[in-house]
């Protein structure tokens, strides 16, 4: 992981949903700052606002976790995630879910008016059926981030960090391949409690 500093106005997507409570079950299959915290080798110790959501969206269960360092006013430099997870009640859900969080979050960036770029990478995540990893940019053509979205039946998990970046896949493995087996063994009926917990 390699550490970039710099602040960027994500866009935000609306859309038509009503919200659901997040149970702490829900909580351990986000990543979150407890996570990178104990995993970080870099010692990366920050305080902020800490978000959960969860919404359904015409039937599609979604679970968001954000962290923004922004929000303490004691942090010189930026840190900023969001990880997320979808239920779909089908695969083609999935799907077209995976799709348009791609096309979604490269056409927010334009909207927005934003500078940076994106710039995809291969072979980075292999985790799912369908993967893609992106390296966020600045308009210098510097990493100050990344996103990526895996998908596997009918879930799919989303991760973006700015403020420092991912450039190695064995320490993304390090970081985030325990979350996705869990959600696997979800989708392939192993872990059915957890996943009506979720997906109610």
């Amino acid at each position: 992981m390699r550490k970039y500093l710099f602040l960027l106005a994500l866009p935000v997507l609306f859309l038509s949903c009503s919200s659901r409570e997040v149970t702490e079950k829900d909580k351990t299959l986000l990543f979150t700052m407890t996570d990178f915290s104990r995993l970080s080798s870099i010692s990366y110790e920050k305080e902020g606002c800490e978000k959960y959501e969860s919404t359904n969206i015409f039937g599609l269960v979604k679970l968001d976790y954000t962290f923004d360092s922004s929000q303490n006013e004691n942090n010189e430099d930026f840190l900023y995630f969001t990880s997320g997870i979808i239920f779909s009640p089908s695969e083609a859900g999935s799907k077209s879910f995976f799709t348009s969080f791609i096309n979604s979050y490269e056409l927010g960036l334009k909207i927005g008016g934003s500078k940076v770029k994106v710039e995809p990478v291969e072979n980075m995540v292999d985790w799912g059926e369908e993967n893609h990893f992106t390296n966020i940019l600045t308009e210098e053509g510097n990493i100050t981030g990344n996103y990526f979205i895996t998908r596997y039946k009918n879930i799919a998990f989303h991760f973006t960090i700015i403020g420092l970046y991912f450039d190695d896949n064995g320490i993304l493995n390090t970081y985030f391949k325990d979350k996705i087996d869990t959600l696997k063994a979800i989708a392939d009926g192993d872990e059915g409690g957890e996943e009506e917990s979720a997906a109610e």
